[in-house]
């Protein structure tokens, strides 16, 4: 004969079993993607700063203008979710440490294994920082406040330094 004792704790010691497996199962449903996990519809292939002939450079003069070429690309996904295209908002953005000074964009429409370049330049200012600059990439389905709660990246957002130096 089984003691009631002993029945209750194989009672206690299963619920806490079926509770533990259902606790792993729902967990591991809700796990956050990693960024090896992710897939965008779209890649940012390059980012390449240049000058205004289109030589690639990573050093300019206070004053001169800076051109920052980005190209693009559609995965094979978006034939399957946006047969018609996918409109993308690309940003460019140039900053020296956190201030940004000048901010640059795009709206278009891409489709699946299609390539798109794009061009943005600026003039340094004549009494800029020198040093180390960045440029940041971004590529999103549109502006925050206009998409709302619809807001997403659409790329891996790609950055690239280049200098600027005394004139």
């Amino acid at each position: 004969m089984v003691d009631s004792g002993e029945s209750m704790n194989k009672s206690i010691l299963t619920l806490a079993c079926v509770i533990l497996a259902f606790l792993v199962l729902f967990l591991s449903a809700y796990t956050p993607v990693t960024k090896a996990q992710q897939q965008y519809p779209i890649t940012i292939v390059s980012v390449t700063t240049r000058d205004m002939q289109g030589n690639v450079k990573t050093e300019f003069v206070r004053g001169s203008m800076v051109v920052v070429d980005v190209t693009i690309k559609g995965e094979s996904l978006i034939q399957y979710y946006y047969p018609q295209g996918l409109s993308y908002l690309l940003i460019v953005e140039i900053m020296k440490g956190n201030s940004v000074y000048y901010i640059g964009f795009v709206k278009d429409i891409i489709s699946a294994g299609q390539n798109k370049s794009t061009g943005i330049g600026f003039t340094i200012p004549a009494d800029a920082p020198t040093g180390t600059w960045t440029v940041k990439v971004l590529v999103w389905n549109d502006w925050i406040a206009i998409a709302g709660a619809n807001w997403a990246a659409l790329a891996e957002p790609k950055t690239t330094t280049f200098t600027v130096v005394p004139g």
